[in-house]
């Protein structure tokens, strides 16, 4: 039951996370974000079918049926018009028309060549528009005349292809997610969600046979007739394969080899052995024929992630027990138990010369020395999980994936350093895999959305070397000239709701021309507003938020018609305790220009991959997202917080995470 509640509850986000998009030009390079050169695919995908002449493929997902050229890749058309994500579609035997089973409870028929529309089939059972009884599965009949759909509600219908009418309905016992007619078209098989298999008379809609396993209650996800017809293959939920006896129902034979499921495989580099992480904690080998070689054990929880070494020697598996084991190959004794991480580990990885193992777990990601079993780093920009690591081919940079409880990104890292140096941003949902091209020339991603994208990595190292450097340092200023250029680039926020009534007021700063930088929580989640600079009276619409970052509070504006002076960002990496800072905001939004001093009384870490500085100066409501400024007039920090049970507790967030963000701006252009 959790399963299918969990399956409802998937299809139901995918399509309120990707709604329908009209048809775009060029599918692959529209809108991607910053870095990315191509995507494939875009929502959940839960159905992919070739057309007859293999030139063709149809995907199913929450935006409609994108069909594409098997040769090239190429999106040739875009079909949209069901009001809930497309779970099925299938080809008709000449090739010329494609049927669409979606959600909404509709079966779907198009023109594969011009993209349009000829009908829309209704099940006679089927209640009127917004009902939850949605089509899961669609099929032509061999002769192209019939088209069946499997529904949520345990039923099977049949529709005449030319009139479009309703032929039978074929009742089931559960819902039925695949259909599949036999070779010679008299017969169809339903796959049902209570671990059934259903063979029906197509003439008559008699029900001719149920296959069920005995004490077996999961789901069939998938069945399949022999081309010869005599036999029907059946995949469940169980990770089991079954083949039965078309004519007489009887059980033939079970494919099976794991007690859990099985999360992670691995060629081993001579392509003569695989290795697989099992759910029940032990990592198997085998040769490529599916003799089994060896079982190695001594993790206590399920293993996610087995790799690997350069030389085939050993194996690294990481678990949920937290820790990574190294196996021998040739003996299959655990030789070294990597120990550090307190929760999980997702993804394990072996740089190209095979001296140190990345690791991506529920704490961030760890590098580790092979030799010595020694952590050699921490990388924890990562808002928290990590389902994914992978070594560039150089060993120079590595690439890390959130995953649903991080915010989507994906980091880049020096090796060397540990430095993170740039973050890719382009999902709202887990990263559940990255990987570089073997030239080093693209990184692929993959999400739980069903998207994959690819980033052109050579254009992100260029980006890198030449993203924004903070100034060198300068004659330490004056206060008074520092509360001038301050104050001549501040601006009070003033954000309204529907009515043009103002809600909430804050402070910002220009940071380059037009682009202004806040607080988040500033402007975030409210209809409209507009900025005003200090002393002035003319105000300028804010025409949107450019980038943002949620876990720093941070977020870029954006104004037109106005010429304002910018102002430096500094390196908040070498703020030190005692140093004289100075905050400029608009206190309570009506005390404009407000200038103070004071100094940082420290640097402190709220979470893991969030710094943020404390300062004496005051910070006040209303001077939220006003700039911190060192004694050389750089901005180190952006006002963000003040704790009220406290004296003299107010904090800023560090410019470093500032100048991260707009260099991502910058790159984009």
């Amino acid at each position: 039951m959790k399963t299918k509640c969990l399956f409802l509850i998937c299809l139901f986000l995918s399509f309120v996370l990707f709604p329908l998009n009209a048809t775009a030009q060029n599918y692959s390079q529209w809108s991607l974000p910053e870095g990315a050169t191509a995507r494939l695919g875009k929502g959940s995908i839960s159905g992919i079918t070739f057309s007859p002449d293999s030139t063709q493929f149809a995907v199913a997902n929450s935006v409609g049926i994108w069909i594409y050229n098997v040769h090239t890749g190429q999106e040739l058309n875009l079909l949209v018009g069901h009001t809930a994500p497309v779970s099925s579609v299938c080809y008709s035997p000449d090739g010329k028309t494609l049927v669409s089973g979606s959600l909404d409870g509709t079966v779907g028929v198009w023109d594969v060549k011009t993209g349009d529309s000829l009908q829309t089939l209704v099940g006679s059972l089927l209640l009127p528009r917004g009902h939850t009884k949605g089509v899961l599965s669609v099929c032509y009949s061999p002769d192209g005349k019939m088209i069946a759909g499997g529904t949520m509600e345990n039923t099977v219908y049949l529709w005449d292809v030319k009139t479009g009418d309703s032929l039978r309905t074929l009742i089931g016992p559960g819902m039925v997610e695949s259909v599949c007619y036999s070779p010679d078209g008299k017969t169809l098989a339903g796959g049902d969600w209570d671990g059934t298999i259903q063979l029906w008379d197509v003439a008559t809609g008699r029900s001719l046979r149920t296959f069920t396993l005995t004490g077996h209650t999961s789901e069939v996800h998938s069945v399949c007739y022999s081309p010869d017809g005599k036999t029907i293959a059946s995949g469940f939920s169980d990770d089991t394969v079954q083949l039965w006896d078309a004519t007489t129902g009887q059980r033939l034979r079970t494919f099976t080899g794991y007690s859990g499921n099985v999360n992670s495989l691995c060629y081993s580099p001579d392509g003569k052995t695989i290795a697989g992480g099992t759910g029940n904690g032990t990592v198997r080998l085998w040769d490529t024929t599916g003799r089994s070689l060896r079982t190695l054990t001594g993790h206590t929880s399920e293993v996610h992630s087995v790799c690997y070494s350069p030389d085939g020697k050993t194996i690294a598996s990481g678990a949920s027990d937290g820790t990574i084991r190294l196996w021998d190959v040739a003996t299959g004794r655990s030789v070294r138990i990597l120990t550090g991480h307190t929760s999980e580990v997702h993804s394990v990885c072996y740089s190209p010369d095979g001296k140190t193992i990345a690791s991506g777990a529920w704490d961030g990601v760890r590098l580790w020395n092979v030799t010595t079993g020694r952590s050699l780093r921490t990388l924890t920009e990562h808002t928290r999980d990590v389902h994914s690591v992978c070594y560039s081919p150089d060993g120079k940079t590595l690439a890390s994936g959130g995953g649903v409880w991080d915010d989507g990104t994906i980091r880049l890292w020096d090796v060397a350093t540990g430095r993170s140096l740039r973050a890719l941003m382009g999902y709202t949902i887990g990263v559940g895999s990255v990987c570089y091209s073997p030239d080093g020339k693209t990184i692929a991603s993959g999400a739980w959305n069903g998207t994959i994208l690819l980033w052109d990595a050579r254009q992100i190292n260029r980006q890198i070397s030449t993203q924004i450097v903070p100034q060198s340092p300068q004659t330490p200023q004056t206060p008074q000239q520092i509360a001038k250029n301050a104050l001549a680039s501040t601006v009070l926020i003033v954000m309204q709701d529907a009515r043009g009534q103002p809600l909430s007021t804050g402070s910002g700063f220009f940071v380059a021309h037009g682009i202004i930088a806040t607080n988040l929580h500033v402007v975030e989640g409210v209809f409209n507003g507009y900025v005003k600079r200090v002393g002035m009276d003319r105000t300028y619409r804010i025409e949107g938020i450019i980038a943002m970052d949620s876990l720093q509070d941070l977020a870029l504006i954006k104004i037109s018609d106005v010429s304002s002076a910018v102002l430096p960002l500094g390196s908040s990496d070498k703020v030190q305790v005692g140093e004289s800072v100075y905050v400029a905001g608009n206190p309570l939004g009506f005390l404009e220009g407000t200038f103070s001093n004071g100094i940082v009384s420290g640097v402190r870490e709220f979470r893991v991959g969030s710094k943020r500085i404390q300062i004496t100066a005051p910070v006040s409501e209303g001077s939220s997202g006003g700039p911190v400024l060192n004694s050389k007039g750089e901005v180190i920090g952006v006002a963000v917080a003040i704790i009220t049970a406290g004296q003299n507790l107010n904090f800023a967030i560090p410019s470093n995470y500032l100048s991260e963000l707009l260099n991502k701006v910058k790159g984009r252009k």
